[in-house]
């Protein structure tokens, strides 16, 4: 079966990647110095049983424009 994906609602930007059956284990996936959303590496965790939230840290409307000073406090993140 193929994993169900769902957008993030404003004001996030990525996607919800989740294996058809359910998963036990789950991660967060975060690009690399581009600042775009990984989903292909996101559906391919999901294959492998593994929910994946892939999201925009960086570069997105509101967001800083690069990795320096990127706040990662839960607060700021959720």
């Amino acid at each position: 079966m193929q994993p169900t994906e769902r957008e993030l609602p404003n004001p996030w930007e990525g996607v919800l990647i989740a294996p058809a059956a359910g998963a036990d284990a789950g991660v967060l996936v975060l690009a690399d110095s581009r600042g775009r959303i990984e989903r292909e590496r996101a559906r391919m965790l999901a294959e492998q049983g593994i929910a994946t939230l892939a999201i925009r840290w960086f570069g997105g409307p509101g967001q800083s424009p690069g990795i320096c000073e990127v706040p990662t406090t839960s607060a700021q993140l959720w």
